[in-house]
């Protein structure tokens, strides 16, 4: 299950740093008529405002849908607008629309990929936290490394518009490795993921206490109970342990 979760982080990343990477060609070469310094001004506000969208999606949205509605529709939800805004984007007449277009697609990816890697956390033992997430981050450096090399070469030798249909085509893909990574579970740990992502990890952790929490808690027990017997608590202890 987690290799498939980690197959959709490298497809998600795939296509956004792909379209990343041919977004001032395609500019230049449909709007501004191959002037690079208009291109590249538009360019530049185009990755300002997104980043802004980016962040408002993730600090005010996201946080409050996944505690209503849960990670199941976030993913479906995300996956359908950042392939409408995938495929929709190559055919906008104006930069404006081709700007407006890249907001569902930054609204989808911040709904996916939280998602996954909070899923991510909970199908992985507390001793493999830090594994799973470095392959995770390995797997979506490997697509940033890749993707402007293999469609650099679409974009130069296929149609302009093919980089985005596929860029499409791998939301849908990663979305179906997400539902199948992580089957239907029962209500209340579905709910558990839900009401707080962030803090599983810590909840994880928190399910086996270590030997001397449970021995500190013990002695607290013995210290704070009353006894008939009018021997301090470290007494008895060092009684017990010398066979006293």
């Amino acid at each position: 299950g987690a290799y498939l979760l980690f197959t959709s982080g490298f497809l998600l990343i795939l296509g956004f740093a792909s379209v990343e990477s041919i977004t001032g060609f395609f500019l230049m070469d449909t709007y501004f008529d191959h002037d690079e310094v208009k291109s590249g001004q538009f360019y530049s506000f185009c990755f300002t405002v997104i980043g802004i969208c980016a962040f408002l999606t993730g600090f005010f949205i996201y946080r409050p849908l996944l505690s209503k509605v849960g990670w199941r529709p976030l993913v479906v939800g995300g996956a359908i607008f950042r392939t409408a805004g995938f495929a929709v984007q190559p055919y906008t007449p104006t930069p404006a629309l081709f700007l407006a277009a890249w907001m569902p697609i930054v609204a989808g990816t911040n709904c996916i990929i939280p998602s996954t890697n909070s899923l991510l956390t909970t199908m992985c033992g507390r001793h493999m936290y830090g594994r799973a997430l470095g392959l995770q981050q390995a797997a979506q450096a490997l697509a940033r490394t890749v993707g402007p090399t293999v469609f650099g070469w679409v974009y130069d030798n296929l149609d302009h518009a093919f980089s985005f249909h596929i860029c499409a085509g791998t939301t849908l893909v990663a979305a179906v490795c997400i539902l199948l990574a992580v089957p239907a579970r029962a209500g209340r740990e579905e709910a558990s993921l839900a009401s707080d992502p962030e803090a599983e990890p810590e909840r994880a952790l928190s399910r086996r206490p270590t030997v001397v929490e449970v021995l500190a808690d013990v002695e607290e027990g013995l210290a704070g109970a009353p006894s008939r017997d009018p021997t301090p608590v470290h007494r008895r202890g060092r009684q017990v342990s010398s066979g006293e």
